[in-house]
């Protein structure tokens, strides 16, 4: 008996918020839709490519469900940047390219 299994069975998986952003490259304005999977305090940053917190653009409760954000991205430089969407289960990140 694999003691194991016992707790790869009763471990339950969280599921995962979406995040996406387009058009991906943009210049001047960039729409970010993403979705909730479970209700609860959620916070969405924009990061420069060392993981520095450059703007947040969210931190609110959420309810489960589908948004989209309209993102003013005209002042910032060319280059790699990312969406990060922060919950009670974790990060997940979404790359953005400015080019202008």
């Amino acid at each position: 008996m694999d003691p194991a299994a016992d707790n790869a069975a009763n471990l339950q998986v969280q599921p995962m918020n979406e995040i996406r952003s387009y058009p991906n490259p943009a210049s001047n304005l960039n729409t970010l839709q993403y979705t909730i999977k479970q209700e609860g305090q959620i916070r969405i940053e924009l990061r420069d490519r060392q993981g520095k917190v450059l703007k947040v653009l969210l931190d609110d409760q959420q309810e489960k469900g589908d948004y989209s954000l309209d993102v003013d991205i005209s002042q910032l430089k060319n280059g790699v940047y990312y969406y990060t969407i922060i919950d009670a289960q974790g990060q997940r990140s979404e790359k953005l390219v400015i080019s202008n």
